[in-house]
């Protein structure tokens, strides 16, 4: 059954999905900088949040989102 794979995939060392709803003005920004550090966009995402938190939700805040660098 289905459920026993989405179980494992759950807290059990498996990847989970998240979506993330960004402008897109934000996101070609992620972007240029992903590809800046030669990265796919995900690799990068992943790497600043670990790196940094996620912050405030609110654009210029002190997370990923906030002002470029």
């Amino acid at each position: 059954m289905s459920k026993s794979k989405n179980k494992q995939s759950e807290g059990e060392g498996g990847d989970a999905l998240i979506h993330l709803r960004v402008s897109a003005t934000l996101k070609a920004r992620w972007v240029r900088e992903s590809r800046t550090s030669d990265m796919r966009l995900t690799t990068w995402i992943i790497e600043r949040v670990e790196r940094e938190g996620i912050g405030s939700t609110v654009p210029g805040g002190s997370g990923i989102e906030g002002k470029a660098k």
